[in-house]
């Protein structure tokens, strides 16, 4: 079982800004890579790794994806292949 802990931020309007402005991108990333992902062919679906990789060409092609760490958006993609096994 997971467990997701919560916490209440109060933060100035300018520094909520930049943060709703990343998670926005961070859910394109996310819905980007789920389309890559069901749009592939059933049995050459790719890995998380696979599309690890594919975000570096996702950047070149879309450069508002660069500006969230790239760690955000591995972990955005990570979490689309950790929901997957446990269906």
């Amino acid at each position: 079982m997971k467990h997701t802990l919560r916490f209440r931020a109060y933060l100035p309007d300018d520094v909520e800004s930049e943060a709703w402005h990343h998670i926005d991108i961070l859910r394109q990333i996310r819905n980007h890579a789920v389309r890559d992902y069901y749009n592939s062919d059933y049995n050459d679906r790719p890995s998380d790794y696979d599309q690890h990789n594919k975000l570096t060409a996702w950047v070149d092609r879309w450069p508002t994806f660069a500006e969230p760490s790239r760690h955000a958006a591995q972990q955005a993609i990570t979490q689309i292949h950790s929901d997957l096994e446990t269906l």
